[in-house]
Formats: structure tokens, C-alpha cells, sequence
């Protein structure tokens, strides 16, 4: 009786691990990559909230009819956090990545990272600079799944890339 639950068992995990992988791989058909100088770091369905604002700045002065009115300027430039949730990976950068900010190694932690649109029709890739994980949050039931990201970032370029070319 045991080895047949043995085999039960064993069939059950082979099915398990042949699905996840199938299911990996359609998924990552759409949304994005993560890479870095170490490599690719993980996948995520969807990232929102790349952009970016002013505060703004009020200046009282006098029209030239003695009225006072306030004119506003742009003040100081703050970039939005990047949030990435629906993720996976078989890498265990991401982890080591936010394990350096929890540390304290803050200046070690920030790095410049890739957000790589996997949509074949995309030619933009966004590169944050400076970046580093605000907040990490896993499936305590598989540590592959990421259920969330938050990154925090000085800077945001897009790159174009050539039409047709790989993620």
C-alpha cells in the first residue's frame, strides 16, 4: 500500500511541476521582464506607476495692476515607485537583491534595472536607475511566486529597441 501511494505521490508532483512550467511559459508571452548587470531576475504579469511629478513651488507677486497673485513653478522633481505584481522566478537574485536593503547596504543595493516589455510588438524597454526593492512580498506557499514588487528609482529612460528583436 505505501508504494502505491509512493507512485500517487510522485505523479501527482512530476504533473504538478509539468503544469507550472507550461503555465510559466504562456504567461511570459505578455508582461515583463526584469533584468539587471546579474542577470534576469524575474517575471511579473503587470507594472504600473512608472512616471513621474514636481511639487510645486508658490510664488505671491503683483500684477501690473498691484493685484496679488500666486504663480506656480515646477519644484522638485520626484519619481513615482514601480509596482510589480503576478510574478515568478527560478532565480534567486531578486531575494538576494532585497536581502542587501534589508541589510543596510543601501549604496551597494542600488543598481540600474531593465523593465523589459515581453508583448512582441513592444519596442520600448524602461531603464530605472538607481533602483532598489522598497517591498518584496512572496507565496508563502511557493517562493517562485512573487505576489508583489515595489521599486523606488532616481530616473527612468526609454530605450528604443529595434523593431522585431528579442526581449
Amino acid at each position: 500500500m505505501d508504494s502505491s501511494w509512493g507512485r500517487i505521490f510522485f505523479c501527482l508532483v512530476i504533473i504538478f511541476f509539468v503544469s507550472w512550467s507550461t503555465l510559466a511559459q504562456e504567461d511570459r508571452q505578455g508582461g515583463f521582464l526584469l533584468r539587471s548587470s546579474y542577470g534576469e531576475m524575474g517575471w511579473f504579469a503587470s507594472c504600473s506607476g512608472l512616471g513621474s511629478e514636481n511639487e510645486v513651488m508658490e510664488t505671491v507677486v503683483e500684477d501690473g495692476l498691484g493685484r496679488k497673485v500666486v504663480v506656480k513653478s515646477p519644484g522638485a522633481l520626484r519619481y513615482l515607485d514601480v509596482s510589480c505584481t503576478g510574478g515568478m522566478s527560478e532565480s534567486e537574485e531578486l531575494f538576494n537583491w532585497r536581502a542587501l536593503v534589508v541589510a543596510g547596504r543601501e549604496e551597494e543595493a542600488r543598481r540600474d534595472i531593465l523593465l523589459v516589455p515581453m508583448d512582441p510588438g513592444s519596442n520600448v524597454v524602461w531603464e530605472l536607475q538607481n533602483a532598489w526593492p522598497r517591498k518584496l512580498v512572496i507565496s508563502p506557499e511557493d517562493c517562485r511566486s512573487i505576489l508583489e514588487l515595489i521599486l523606488v528609482h532616481e530616473g527612468a529612460r526609454r530605450i528604443q529597441r529595434p523593431p522585431g528583436k528579442e526581449p
